[in-house]
């Protein structure tokens, strides 16, 4: 078609869920939930501009290519590394495929305890927030962020907002004692090394989950930590993981207002005494930043 050109132009597979479980270490099971979305750039551009199919692989196909890879579950323990195992996958299986990208969400399964004891095939999940992996691959290069969503974190004192920027549209009176709640979402890099794929990742993840707890609520034998706002807090949660994780190079923090507005509780004649809150869940402020460590050690 004259007068015009293709661009770009990609396809995938979304929302591939699979289950893997790994009985390989005796009754003591293993277990790993995904939702696993695959996007590849190949030498597909005449099935759009000629309708020749020959050079696409089918959606389908990638789908089965994903649960294929969760067979090998015994040769990784994270989905960091099934991403690795399933991106390898591809682009050994497909010469038209250039390059691939692999975005998984987790579900966490805990463990249960039973009489004090883990279970060894006993599994629980508590908590809405998942893990995250992002990884994209040639047949040169590989990057990788990990991750997490949806954290729901609350402290009920030892946070305030104060010395805004004010104008005729103010009406959001000054605070220093306030229920703080955010919902954190997290997405770290990793500093660049030819063992990329040997880290531990399971350790890692661990350390910057306590990490971000330990900064938002602080050392509860001291009283907690001070918010003086999100962005402050936010702040000091990116730069402590950067600091005690000499694996990350950066980290994205996204932490939207919870809010708990006070309860007007004057019409039936009771005050309020930081005691009596209305949950909301919008409007709501959208607070997020970038830190990164400020030298990266060279490649070798």
């Amino acid at each position: 078609m004259t007068g015009v050109t293709l661009a770009s132009h990609c396809h995938g597979k979304n929302r591939v869920r699979v289950m893997v479980v790994d009985r390989s270490r005796g009754d003591r099971h293993r277990v790993l939930e995904m939702s696993v979305r695959v996007t590849v750039l190949s030498e597909s551009a005449p099935a759009y501009t000629d309708g020749d199919n020959s050079a696409v692989v089918p959606t389908d196909t990638i789908k089965n290519t994903v649960n294929a890879a969760a067979k090998s579950f015994t040769k990784f323990t994270t989905a960091d590394a099934f991403a690795f195992v399933l991106a390898d996958l591809f682009l050994s299986s497909y010469a038209v495929i250039s390059e691939v990208r692999i975005e998984i969400d987790v579900k966490p399964w805990d463990r249960v305890n039973v009489n004090g004891k883990p279970h060894s095939h006993g599994f629980t999940r508590m908590t809405d927030h998942y893990d995250t992996v992002d990884l994209v691959a040639t047949r040169s290069s590989v990057k990788l962020k990990s991750g997490l969503k949806d954290l729901i974190v609350l402290k009920t004192t030892m946070s305030g907002f104060e010395g805004f920027a004010k104008c005729s549209r103010t009406t959001l009176p000054e605070v220093s004692d306030r229920l703080l709640a955010t919902c954190v979402s997290a997405q770290w890099t990793y500093v660049p090394t030819e063992s990329l794929r040997e880290l531990e990742f399971g350790k890692i993840r661990a350390l910057v989950h306590d990490t971000l707890m330990k900064e938002f609520f602080g050392d509860p034998s001291k009283g907690g930590a001070y918010s003086p706002s999100v962005q402050k807090t936010l702040y000091d949660m990116g730069a402590a993981v950067v600091k005690s994780c000499k694996e990350v190079a950066s980290v994205t923090l996204s932490m939207p207002n919870i809010h708990y507005i006070p309860m007007n509780l004057a019409p039936i004649g009771l005050k309020f005494n930081n005691d009596v809150y209305l949950p909301t869940d919008e409007p709501h402020g959208m607070i997020s930043a970038t830190i990164v460590r400020s030298k990266l050690p060279s490649r070798l």
